[in-house]
């Protein structure tokens, strides 16, 4: 397991393989020009990491997105994967998980919506201290807190 650059040609590769799961969350979210909007996205992130197996195949990408709108202690997570992931899912998961304690020390609140093709994930996501809202029949909220961070979680799933 290694971690790759996130430049144009890592990403250009990883979306070559996306899990289709995946991509329908970005169809659904992002509508049109779906590679672009995505790999720039990805270069104009933050925090993120993408990570391959030891050929340099991408296997996953993720990061999160500080919301300074809301306030700068909390953190928009996300975690997209290619069809390679299960080749390596133990190796990658655990990667992975490291990097979620990563953000859940580094941010006092973690929320993001997971698209309906997504939903087996959810378990995985509890198991790491996640707790999970419905929505709407389409997405589920799910979030991370430290404790009480001093806003209402409204603010979030506009409702």
């Amino acid at each position: 397991m290694i971690e790759l650059d996130v430049n144009k040609e890592n990403l250009e590769l990883f979306f070559k393989n996306i899990r289709k799961h995946d991509l329908s969350e970005l169809k659904f979210l992002l509508k049109t020009n779906l590679k672009n909007k995505f790999i720039d996205s990805c270069i104009n992130s933050d925090f993120i990491y993408m990570i391959a197996d030891d050929d340099s195949i991408p296997l996953a990408v993720g990061g999160c997105r500080r919301c300074v709108e809301l306030n700068e202690n909390i953190g928009q997570i996300w975690l997209l994967c290619t069809n390679s992931i299960s080749k390596s899912s133990i190796e990658a998961f655990n990667y992975i998980e490291n990097k979620i304690y990563f953000f859940q020390n580094e941010f006092n609140f973690l929320f993001n919506f997971i698209y309906k093709s997504n939903f087996s994930f959810l378990p995985w996501l509890e198991k790491r201290r996640f707790k999970v809202l419905d929505y709407n029949a389409d997405f589920k909220l799910f979030y991370y807190s430290k404790g009480d961070v001093g806003f209402d979680l409204r603010c979030i799933a506009g409702k």
